[in-house]
């Protein structure tokens, strides 16, 4: 509170004051004795209000001069002071950093040795090698270790297709409900990861570094910090063989705590060790699709196929299994030799692989049963156009394996099973779909004979078609 200091007035100059206006009084007197008494009563005040003065003068200088003093050892105790603080800031501050670097370097080094273990590969419930597992296993190992032990307040795990490019997001840490929600939407992610701008900072080789970005943004940095709710985030790409692979993201929302180079150069320090053990869980995938690969059409074996039938029924989401059998192929090998035959089942398998890469997901798997037999899966969503796109383009491409005079008379003569000669048409294809639209599917085997069932059915019909089982406990088949 301010307000003026009130002087206070020494007892003695009261007293002296008093005797003053006394002897004034006195000399008014009649009587000589008293004026005499009160003119020396009025002196010796006079002379004492003097001297009081002069006392008082003094004092106050010795004060003033004990105040400057102290305010002089004030003032050079107050610039020590802050001298001594800002000394020890530094200090603790580098102290800190120091610490901070130690901690996450020895943070890392612990999340290298878990996400490079190869028991990471195997899912601990078939103790079976799962490039999904495997892929989960560590994009939740490193996710979970940068908000909890790097205490970044938020992170995800990003994968992208080499070959389309397509974004897949696989595991995230320290989001709200809603936020999450948002991630978990698909359509809301895709449309998000798909914008030119964004797609281009999550599969460029280079790190991206937004330290603040209330100060002039990009527009990708932007819509990135909108999306994830953050005010500074580093992105870091996943380089494996030289492609990028994927990505890690960082964010985090308090405009005080920004990400900055420190925080980058252990994230950049994080990828590497990343794309070690990613590059190591494609190797083994592609070790295991080599040795069970089929020798010709080079497309995953029985192996593969039963792991990931399995897997779609773990699962429990929609799916569709393709069984894809060439009609009359035993006559036409038979007619025109092996040579031909594989260059026919060769054409097949190109013909399923290029129309998944046309009409079907990302994920969809063709493989190669055996001899002229072939399986795809897909989703229930995707049946119908790439069912109609293999029996398109296997009509157009089977033809020109004959020679010109079987083509024009439509069909060749060879022996059939019983050893008898008989004709045998142009070869056409047959599909039969199983999904679990219609009824839940619990194990392999029940795929194997229902497509068997199926595909029996499909055969019996003339020409190139496909049909799928739309029976829930009914004994009917629809095409």
């Amino acid at each position: 509170m301010n307000g003026v200091k009130e002087e206070v007035v020494p007892l003695r100059i009261k007293i002296l004051t008093l005797f003053s206006f006394l002897s004034l009084f006195f000399l008014f007197s009649l009587r000589l004795e008293i004026r005499l008494i009160a003119y020396s009563f009025l002196i010796f005040s006079f002379i004492s209000l003097l001297l009081s003065e002069e006392k008082e003068r003094k004092e106050r200088e010795k004060k003033e001069e004990s105040l400057a003093k102290l305010e002089h050892l004030y003032n050079d105790l107050d610039e020590q002071a802050k001298l001594i603080v800002q000394t020890d800031l530094k200090l603790s501050k580098a102290e800190e950093q120091l610490n901070k670097r130690i901690s996450g370097l020895f943070i890392l080094q612990d999340i290298g040795r878990i996400i490079s273990d190869t028991k990471n590969f195997f899912d601990p419930s078939t103790q079976k090698f799962n490039l999904e597992y495997s892929v989960n296993k560590i994009s939740e190992t490193i996710t979970g270790a940068l908000v909890e032990r790097l205490k970044f307040e938020k992170s995800a795990f990003f994968l992208a297709d080499k070959e389309t490019y397509k974004i897949t997001y696989c595991a995230g840490e320290g989001y709200t409900p809603r936020e999450q929600e948002r991630i978990n939407d698909e359509k809301t992610l895709t449309s998000f990861l798909e914008e030119k701008e964004v797609k281009k900072v999550f599969t460029k080789r280079s790190p991206t570094l937004a330290k603040d970005i209330s100060s002039f943004p990009s527009k990708s940095e932007e819509k990135i910090a909108s999306f994830f709710n953050v005010s500074s985030f580093a992105i870091v790409p996943i380089i494996v063989q030289e492609d990028a692979a994927g990505s890690i993201f960082v964010g985090n929302g308090l405009y005080y705590d920004k990400i900055d180079e420190q925080d980058l150069e252990f994230l950049s320090i994080l990828s590497e060790q990343t794309a070690v053990a990613v590059g190591n869980i494609y190797l083994y995938q592609e070790t295991i699709n080599a040795l069970d690969a089929n020798p010709l059409t080079k497309l995953p074996g029985n192996i593969s196929i039963n792991e990931r039938l399995r897997n779609c029924i773990e699962k429990d989401s929609p799916f569709a299994v393709c069984y894809v059998d060439i009609d009359e192929f035993k006559a036409f090998n038979d007619r025109y030799g092996f040579e031909a035959g594989d260059k026919a089942i060769c054409q097949t398998a190109d013909i399923l692989t290029n129309a998944v890469k046309s009409r079907g997901n990302p994920q969809d798997f063709v493989g190669h049963i055996g001899g002229d037999d072939f399986i795809l899966v897909t989703t229930p969503d995707k049946v119908e156009h790439l069912c109609e796109e293999i029996i398109r383009n296997f009509d157009h491409c089977a033809p020109s394996l004959y020679t010109s005079q079987d083509r024009e008379k439509g069909y060749i003569i060879s022996k059939d099973r019983q050893g008898r000669i008989r004709k045998f048409s142009l070869m056409t294809i047959s599909i039969a779909v199983i999904s679990n639209t219609y009824k839940k599917i619990v194990h392999v085997a029940q795929i194997s004979e229902l497509g068997a069932e199926l595909k029996e059915y499909a055969k019996s019909l003339k020409g190139s078609v496909w049909v799928k089982d739309k029976r829930n406990g009914e004994k009917h088949l629809t095409d």
